[in-house]
């Protein structure tokens, strides 16, 4: 619990904003295998809608940064990577996403209208991975700006 504190004390503010959207999909994912008897249509938008939001942001980012790196020499960052709590949370949602959509595969029968039970799981496996990888590009992108900044600063002196 330590590690996830420490790392969302680095997140920049898209960044925590992203991480808010990976805890909501967490939290819908566990809400989505609660034994109830039927989930409401509505929550697999509102999950697919946070993997989007989480995926406009991170392309928003990623754009800016790039734009900005037009100006300055490709030599002054450094190498980065991301923590090994964001590697083990993508990891999760990796194995999640695939379980998910491997059981609804292998499981349930092909070419009928599943429910929104089963559209509810599948639609926040999605959402969980798609959102924890747009953290990590993010995250990525801010820790590159730093080290831009950084550079700038020395190089200044």
């Amino acid at each position: 619990m330590k590690q996830i504190i420490a790392f969302f004390g680095t997140l920049s503010l898209p960044a925590r904003f992203c991480f808010l959207l990976v805890v909501f999909t967490a939290v819908m994912s566990c809400y989505s295998w609660l034994p109830v008897s039927a989930h409401p249509k509505y929550l697999v938008i509102f999950t697919i809608l946070a993997a989007v939001a989480s995926w406009m942001i991170g392309f928003t980012s990623m754009t800016g940064f790039l734009l900005v790196m037009r100006k300055y020499d490709k030599s002054l960052l450094l190498e980065i990577s991301l923590p090994a709590t964001y590697w083990q949370l993508f990891a999760g949602a990796l194995v999640y996403f695939i379980v998910v959509f491997r059981g609804a595969f292998v499981y349930y029968p092909h070419g009928v209208d599943l429910g929104p039970t089963v559209d509810l799981r599948m639609a926040t496996s999605f959402s969980l991975l798609f959102t924890v990888i747009s953290l990590g590009f993010i995250q990525h992108v801010g820790l590159r700006f730093n080290a831009l900044q950084s550079a700038l600063t020395t190089q200044s002196r």
